[in-house]
């Protein structure tokens, strides 16, 4: 049999019936990945009684074994997993992209100054994605105090993202510990 192309597991997937689409999206889902319990919820409106007997339960996981045989299932399947591939990478990119807005976010965007004042601009007048940086405002005897988020702490999660931390102590420690072998090695 020739292997299918991803686009025919999209088309393919239509064969299922109700309760194996639930099956499929209860296993992905709430049922994080459990058979048993994604069967169950599948043929009881998402949720999971509590008067089955362990002979009801173990029905449902021979039936979900079965049901994770059938060509269909396997291709809904395929296609649950590469949508929440792809809402995890959008989701990582928005991450990213937030963090680097408080990272390098133009404290000109939000208010001037001359030194001694501040003057705050309008919330009109400030970029949404700049907007999104301020964690509080408060009202002071002295005036108004902004908090923003920390630039520090978000180029740190930036650099960990990017895998541009090393763990030093690890390398280092590996190291030593290959040269204080070596020389053992030689002493003996």
């Amino acid at each position: 049999m020739p292997k299918k192309s991803r686009q025919n597991y999209d088309e393919d997937a239509g064969n299922l019936t109700e309760h194996m689409r639930l099956f499929c999206e209860y296993y992905m889902g709430p049922a994080q990945f459990v058979l048993r319990n994604a069967m169950v919820m599948a043929f009881h409106n998402g949720r999971i009684p509590e008067h089955l007997t362990e002979d009801q339960l173990n029905v449902y996981s021979s039936n979900a074994v079965k049901y994770m045989k059938d060509l269909s299932v396997q291709q809904y399947l395929f296609k649950l997993r590469r949508q929440r591939f792809m809402k995890c990478e959008e989701d990582a990119r928005r991450i990213m992209e937030m963090y680097r807005t408080i990272a390098f976010c133009d404290y000109a965007s939000i208010a001037t100054w001359d030194g001694k004042y501040a003057l705050f601009k309008s919330s009109e007048e400030i970029p949404e994605a700049i907007r999104q940086c301020i964690q509080e405002i408060e009202n002071t005897p002295n005036g108004i105090k902004v908090k923003l988020a920390s630039k520090e702490k978000a180029l740190e999660m930036l650099a960990k993202m990017q895998g541009m931390f090393v763990n030093l102590h690890k390398v280092v420690g590996e190291e030593y510990e290959s040269i204080i072998d070596r020389l053992t090695k030689e002493d003996e």
